[in-house]
């Protein structure tokens, strides 16, 4: 059986990059039309690089005793915990851990 650390060793896939379909040119809305740019994201290569560790199962927090929603991402929204409080043996039986899906 692989330990832990083999097992979270990170992974590399190339993508189809998202930001220019794959063509490695990006047309917006500045680009007149039948000019285009290469695309900032993939370098103009159509690919991206994806660095992943696989998931295995959801990570045990030992030293949480009490859970709460985040405010939120934006910070002029406010941050840090908001609304209702629940424990972390409850938090764990009330949200469903990810399914583990095997790759091959």
């Amino acid at each position: 059986m692989a330990t832990q650390q083999q097992q979270e060793q990170q992974q590399e896939v190339q993508a189809k990059c998202t930001s220019c379909g794959g063509t490695g040119l990006y047309k917006g809305m500045a680009e007149p039309p039948g000019v285009a740019v290469i695309c900032l994201d993939c370098e103009g290569t159509g690919a991206r690089t994806i660095t992943f560790i696989p998931y295995t199962g959801r990570v045990k927090c030992e030293d949480v005793q009490t859970v709460q929603r985040s405010a939120g991402k934006f910070i002029a929204f406010g941050t840090g915990p908001v609304g209702e409080k629940l424990s972390y043996q409850d938090f764990l039986k009330e949200i469903p851990e990810a399914e583990v899906v095997a790759t091959t």
